[in-house]
Parts: structure tokens; sequence; C-alpha cells
């Protein structure tokens, strides 16, 4: 009766060593594994330490050109405060340099158009006195009324065409600045005598106000 008692704990414990001689196994091996992933994970701290540590050097390199270059970035921004003062100040300047130029082109075409003007009308007059000097042509020596009346036309037409300040020489040159006419000679006497002001107004003129006049 005894052995057979021993002989069943026997298998029960040899039961209970096999299972565990296979959980040391399992344990060993979990073991293994655990040490591996362990392994695993201490390099992939060292690459993040070695990492992390070439970054902070890299970014204290940053730093030290960020500081050095610092006063030269204030010396650039500083620089470009003045100059975009500039430019506006330039671009003020233009546009009213526009406008000037806007006022003088209107003017120079008014003056333009007086000067045609003036130049078409003493056409017409000039027109009307070689008309009247062929009819007086036509009537030739012969005196009456009507031609003393065609002459005395004659007369006030030179008259009008004729230099008003030397009364001699015909009109050829226009002061632009009042429009007044006179002959190149009395004009270029006014301009050489430094009197450059008008005889019939009084106005100061320069070089660039003397156009001349076809007729």
């Amino acid at each position: 009766m005894l052995p057979k008692r021993r002989i069943i704990q026997k298998a029960k414990y040899e039961q209970k060593f096999g299972l565990l001689s296979k959980q040391s196994a399992t344990f060993n091996n979990l073991g293994i594994a655990l040490r591996r992933q362990s392994d695993k994970q201490l390099e992939q701290i060292r690459k993040q330490e070695e990492l992390e540590k070439n970054l902070t050097q890299q970014l204290q390199v940053l730093e030290k050109e960020a500081a050095a270059k610092a006063p030269m970035l204030e010396k650039e921004r500083r620089r470009v405060a003045e100059l975009t003062v500039q430019a506006a100040q330039q671009k003020d300047k233009a546009d009213r340099t526009a406008l000037r130029c806007d006022q003088l082109a209107a003017m120079l075409k008014t003056k333009t158009e007086a000067v045609e003007q003036e130049a078409e009308a003493k056409r017409r007059l000039q027109e009307q006195v070689d008309m009247l000097k062929r009819k007086l042509d036509a009537y030739g020596s012969r005196d009456s009324p009507a031609d003393s009346v065609l002459k005395k036309q004659l007369e006030e037409y030179k008259l009008l065409l004729k230099c008003q300040s030397c009364n001699n020489r015909f009109k050829s040159h226009v002061l632009n600045k009042c429009m007044h006419t006179f002959c190149k000679e009395c004009i270029d006497d006014m301009y050489n005598s430094r009197q450059r002001k008008c005889p019939a107004c009084g106005v100061a003129f320069s070089q660039q106000d003397i156009r001349q006049v076809y007729l």
C-alpha cells in the first residue's frame, strides 16, 4: 500500500517538475527577449542623447553667429528705414514734378495755340495787304477817293505788321509770357543789353520765352 502512494507522489512530483521546467524555460526565453529589448532601447536612448548633444552644439553655434550678426542686422534695419523714407520723399517729389510738367504742358499748349492764332491773323492781314497792293498796282497812278481809302487801309495794315518798338522792321518773334511781337533785332538788343523786359507791358522774359513767328 505504501509503495503505491509513493509511486503516485513521485508521479505528481515529476509532473510538477516538468511543468516547472517548462515555466523556467519560458521565463528564460522571456528574460532573453526582455534583455534584447532593453539593449535596443538603451541603444535608441544613446542615439537620442548623441543627437541631442549634436543639436545643442549646433544651436550654440547658431546663437553665437546670431549674436555676432545682430549689430549688422540692426544697421541694415536702420538703413532700410532710411531708404524707405527717401523712397517716399522721392515719390512725393516725382508726383510734384509730374504735376508741374502737366501744368507747364497745358500752359505751353495754350501759348502755342495763341501764337498760332496770332500767326494766322497776321497771315490773313498779309493776304489783305497783298490784295490791296495788287489793287493799287491795277489802279496805277490814278488818284481817287477809293484809292485814298485803299492807301489808308494799306498803311494801317503795314502798321499792324511792323515792330512796335522800332516801327521800321516787320514783326518776326513773339514773347511767350505776354504774347507781344517784335522784330528780331529789337528783341536781340533788349536781351543783349540785359534790359529783358517787354517794351509793351514790362513783363520780364528769358531766352526760352522767345519764339519765331512765321508770317
